[in-house]
């Protein structure tokens, strides 16, 4: 049921890291008590492969590696080599495989919210923020035809798959501070990551995974830094707060701009997935 705003909001503190740490433990098929654990786990990734591409994430005390198949024998050298109590880093690799074959493709940050440290975002002056009923979700394509296939496959946006919890920004007219009748400029939405159906399985674990609400952010190229992004995931922010779902932030740390917005409301930043390319020997 979705929470109340009188009511202490159930993901929070212990349990909202726990159900955090239950669902990447299902991602990664262990226990979450690996996360405690040092040393170094190999799973290979299949959707890798051919590629020499690994990621590498620290989660915890534990090293998580996800590589091409064909890069285990290499990386099995290593670990075997280090112990099995080491948590391997990035520069272990580069060390043990050659500095001039290991190069770092991309890395990428997660963020949760504990609502205690929730700092709500106004939208900036002359715009306004609504909830897209999903009746009206026809009129997004202008703002999708206005981006780029680059800003569309940053914000993870599908065109025929949209998300089911979407906010809109409008810039206010003269005549009406709160026209929500004009082109969209900004957009928020979240899709869900978890496991199990939210009302019927939670109460039942100890270690709830839940709902995590993947958030994304888009602005028109006109509209940008004004504040909007930050504003769009405040709202979708809120929203998920008041409905026990646990928003979570994902960002390309290149993006310095879309990196402060997590920063400035108040997500905590948990990990890092940082994606590797491992040249031949």
């Amino acid at each position: 049921m979705p929470n109340h705003h009188n009511q202490k909001p159930r993901f929070t503190g212990a349990v909202l890291w726990r159900a955090v740490n239950a669902y990447r433990a299902y991602i990664y098929t262990c226990d979450p008590a690996r996360f405690e654990t040092p040393g170094t786990t190999i799973l290979p990734h299949e959707r890798l492969k051919g590629t020499n591409m690994l990621y590498h994430v620290l989660l915890g005390e534990h090293t998580m590696l996800r590589p091409d198949p064909q890069l285990i024998p290499r990386i099995e050298n290593l670990v075997a080599g280090a112990g099995a109590n080491r948590a391997l880093t990035v520069e272990d690799l580069a060390a043990h495989l050659g500095p001039d074959r290991v190069t770092v493709e991309g890395r990428y940050s997660t963020h949760y919210m504990d609502p205690v440290d929730f700092r709500p975002a106004t939208a900036p002056a002359g715009f306004v923020f609504r909830h897209l009923p999903q009746d009206a979700y026809d009129t997004l394509p202008t703002l999708y035809e206005a981006c780029s296939e680059e800003d569309l496959d940053e914000a993870e946006i599908l065109l025929d798959e949209p998300d089911p919890v979407i906010y809109c920004g409008y810039e206010a007219t003269a005549d009406d501070a709160n026209a929500t009748d004009g082109p969209i400029v900004a957009y928020a939405s979240h899709r869900y990551w978890g496991v199990g159906e939210r009302d019927q399985d939670l109460d039942a674990r100890d270690d709830p995974t839940g709902l995590l609400a993947d958030i994304g952010v888009l602005v028109h190229p006109d509209y940008r830094h004004r504040g909007l992004g930050k504003a769009g995931v405040s709202q979708l922010t809120q929203w998920c707060i008041e409905h026990d779902v646990i928003p979570m932030y994902r960002v390309d740390q290149v993006h310095f701009r879309s990196r402060r917005i997590p920063e400035a409301l108040g997500f905590t930043r948990a990990f890092e997935m940082i994606v590797v390319k491992v040249g031949q020997p």
